[in-house]
């Protein structure tokens, strides 16, 4: 699945639950794994002191990945430690991405002060890294205990680069939770937003009993779909989960009453899969549940730094 994972160090406190997963993974998929450190470029009354600050950083490193390592019980891996200065951490680490060829990489979420929203850096990597980003919230679980769901929609009536995306989303989750020996729950909105339209249009001409006929035909004719793509990607071992309304609004819901520990999702091109997530949405989804993020890139994807 993945090859060459990139685990961006963030400096805190929580961090080192979101490294041991980077840890679990590299050593399920027998990957390579290399932390990367940034800081920012020292003003001139302070440059003398900048490989003092390059050796403390390392060594800030090396002890994270030692309590890291302890966490997920995990030994015989020597990851490579890079110490680097930067003007915008996302930007260094979309340029190491394209530099050595990582597929996959791996951090903590950073939030503003109130908790809630993430911050900017993070959702310009979510947006513009050419690979797979995987995003753990502070304090997350270990994978080898985590619940994960993976949002799909349904395949299109000719080949698309949705129904491309949509096929690897389930491979990856159905992979992922293979390491683990875990059952992927699989998650697809269906919107009846356009009956309701016309309804509120005609002034309430469709009776309740026709709307009720619609919506069940909309739900069987959407779960049908779902079961015929996962019929291609997904295996056996699996549980589908049909939700009825906006992705922005109901998903981030369900994530957080569930309790889901990670979601696996994808984008299409520069915005998110048409239909499922988009602009606004996806940010929705993201800042508002509480579940860490696996975020698929499509093969050919061009990243706009260079």
């Amino acid at each position: 699945m993945f090859k060459n994972i990139l685990y961006n160090v963030s400096h805190t406190r929580t961090e080192r639950q979101a490294l041991a997963n980077a840890l679990l993974l590299a050593e399920k998929m027998d990957a390579e794994l290399t932390l990367l450190a940034t800081y920012s470029a020292l003003d001139d009354e302070l440059i003398g002191y900048q490989e003092v600050l390059k050796d403390s950083i390392y060594q800030y490193s090396e002890q994270l990945l030692q309590e890291a390592a302890a966490i997920a019980g995990v030994s015989g891996l020597t990851p490579e430690i890079k110490v680097i200065s930067s003007e915008h951490n996302f930007v260094d680490v979309v340029r190491s991405v394209i530099e050595y060829g990582f597929d996959l990489v791996v951090k903590e979420y950073s939030r503003n002060d109130n908790g809630f929203y993430i911050v900017s850096d993070d959702m310009s990597m979510l947006r513009k890294c050419p690979c797979a980003v995987f995003m753990f919230q502070p304090g997350c679980r270990k994978l080898d205990e985590a619940l994960i769901s993976v949002a799909i929609k349904p395949l299109e009536l000719e080949e698309t680069s949705t129904n491309i995306m949509s096929l690897a989303l389930l491979q990856t989750a159905h992979e992922l939770c293979g390491l683990f020996g875990q059952k992927v729950n699989i998650i697809s909105c269906y919107d009846t937003t356009m009956v309701e339209m016309v309804n509120d249009f005609s002034m309430s001409r469709i009776s309740d009993a026709e709307m009720k006929s619609i919506e069940k035909n909309y739900k069987r004719a959407h779960k049908q779909e779902i079961e015929n793509l996962i019929e291609l990607a997904a295996g056996d071992d699996y549980s589908f989960t049909q939700l009825k309304g906006l992705p922005k609004e109901v998903i981030p819901a369900y994530l957080n009453r569930k309790k889901i520990d990670c979601l696996v999702l994808g984008t299409i091109g520069r915005s998110w899969i048409p239909g499922l997530i988009i602009g606004n949405s996806a940010e929705s989804i993201v800042n508002e549940s509480k579940s860490s993020v696996l975020v698929l890139k499509p093969k050919g994807f061009v990243s706009p730094i260079t």
